[in-house]
């Protein structure tokens, strides 16, 4: 049967199927869970990770070569990354989905402006860096918020500039942990983000989500996690350069 929502002016009319109606109230509860489980995570843990990740260590390297001065640290958290880029020498901006955690990289790191909003929907103008750092964020969302955030970081970057992407793969050891809520997406992989949903990527994925990009370096690799050694974790690494063409 169909359900009828009568909303004025009759333009607006709008037709869901019962599981239509169920699938929408699912994927609210998943946006909810993304922004409010974060700002949980926080208040009970507040630091999680406080030294800087390795391939932000390895980037600058990379950054210098490439003439990157402006970078935005996507998915900041407390500002661990953010610090050791600002430290390095470029002009950083940072912005996490969390209040609560940029309540505390404001404290720890200063001279930094600190912006909340989800990746799916930046609120920076076009064309504003010559790069994007993305440190294990984007594999936090539901494919279809993961396609919006790849679009928002393409039209932040500057012509040819470049992104640091590191992200999760199917090789993780977390990957069959949980339940699978989308194709490769999983929620309650444990941990103290477990409950928001993970998104575990192949090499075809990341080929199909940035296609609008020339990817210059793509490295899997398989080594302990950062929050908990004992347990092994599995990363995709890139470099990868926005290319013209793409009409939003």
């Amino acid at each position: 049967p169909k359900f009828f929502f009568h909303f004025v002016p009759e333009k607006l009319r709008i037709s869901l199927t019962l599981s239509e109606i169920i699938k929408k109230l699912f994927f609210l509860k998943i946006l909810t869970m993304e922004i409010g489980g974060y700002d949980k995570v926080y208040k009970e843990n507040s630091e999680i990770q406080k030294e800087v990740a390795g391939s932000i260590i390895e980037s600058v390297l990379f950054f210098r070569q490439n003439k990157i001065k402006k970078i935005l640290d996507l998915g900041c958290g407390t500002g661990r990354n953010t610090s050791y880029l600002k430290n390095g020498g470029f002009d950083v901006l940072g912005c996490d989905v969390s209040s609560e955690a940029l309540n505390i990289a404001k404290k720890n790191v200063a001279g930094v402006f600190f912006e909340q909003c989800p990746m799916s929907s930046l609120s920076f103008p076009d064309d504003l860096f010559d790069g994007v750092v993305c440190n294990h964020v984007l594999q936090h969302g539901m494919i279809n918020d993961i396609k919006k955030a790849v679009d928002e970081i393409y039209r932040v970057l500057r012509p040819n500039g470049v992104i640091l992407l590191e992200v999760a793969s199917t090789e993780s050891s977390k990957y069959l942990k949980g339940t699978e809520v989308e194709t490769n997406t999983r929620i309650n992989v444990g941990g103290s983000d477990g409950h928001v949903p993970h998104h575990f990527f192949t090499k075809e994925e990341i080929q199909e989500f940035f296609k609008f990009f020339e990817i210059l370096q793509l490295s899997h690799s398989i080594h302990p996690s950062e929050l908990n050694p004992e347990i092994m974790s599995a990363t995709w690494k890139m470099y990868a350069k926005k290319q013209y063409g793409k009409n939003f």
